[in-house]
């Protein structure tokens, strides 16, 4: 995922996720994790497995493997740039 360093509040966190947790949307409503585990048909014994990227105000920005939020600030080129990669095991991207 490829941010701008004005939609990101530090510091990030990686948590479990919670059923409730909420995903902003496009439209600025929201969608609960529960609900978006559902529409893609993942399986009850995975949904443990997923992780949330937060910000400091505990702001889900991204649930890899399922889906991003949509951000209220818009992405800026011209702004500091941060590529976060998440991986389980394995080594280093790059190594």
């Amino acid at each position: 995922m490829v941010l701008s360093a004005n939609q990101l509040r530090f510091p990030l966190f990686i948590r479990k996720i919670n059923p409730n947790d909420r995903l902003r949307l496009k439209n600025g409503g929201y969608k609960t994790i529960r609900r978006e585990l559902i529409d893609q048909k993942v399986p009850n014994e995975q949904r443990e497995r997923y992780f949330a990227i937060t910000d400091v105000d505990d702001e889900i920005l991204w649930v890899p493997g399922l889906r991003k939020a949509w951000l209220k600030e818009p992405f800026l080129k011209d702004n500091q740039q941060f590529i976060m990669e998440f991986r389980i095991g394995g080594s280093p991207h790059g190594q």
